[in-house]
């Protein structure tokens, strides 16, 4: 492994793209009466993820520099329509919608979740982690490679 450079002794935040979208369905199943979901999606604007989220975020982007938030790679319109088939492609395959859902489009903003980025002795060795303020995870960092790549393009890494 690399040198690790120094990051100042501070701890360093980057943050990742994302679009936060909101649905309506519309759909019955083989048994039962025709129902209406609200499904919230986040999309990841690197890698082109879609998920499923319980609740909506926070739009605003207060106190982000821009710096440090990791090249996006998925234009919007291009994550609505992977959003809206990942929503058909659930409500056919797991949900087991009789007919074809009706997927309608409600709102969506971009959200940037942040990351922390430190550094923690193992084994007597330096080693880079970054810690999901959102899942309340960390990791060792090398193995998300577009992370540690935008890192090296700005000299950290």
């Amino acid at each position: 492994m690399n040198e690790i450079k120094s990051i100042n002794g501070e701890i360093l935040k980057i943050y990742y793209p994302f679009l936060f979208s909101e649905w309506t369905v519309e759909y019955k199943r083989l048994v039962g009466h025709r129902k209406v979901d609200r499904r919230f999606l986040l999309t990841n604007l690197v890698k082109g993820e879609t998920y499923f989220t319980d609740h909506r975020f926070d739009g605003d982007d207060l106190n982000i520099d821009h710096h440090w938030v990791l090249p996006q790679e998925l234009e919007v319109d291009k994550a609505l329509e992977e959003g809206k088939e990942f929503l058909r492609r659930y409500y056919i395959h797991t949900v087991r919608s009789w007919k074809v859902p009706k997927i309608q489009y409600i709102q969506s903003y971009p959200i940037f979740l942040s990351y922390t980025i430190f550094k923690k002795n193992v084994k007597n060795k330096q080693k880079l982690f970054i810690y999901e303020v959102l899942s309340k995870s960390s990791d060792e960092l090398k193995k998300y490679g577009e992370i540690k790549n935008f890192l090296q393009t700005r000299g950290i890494y």
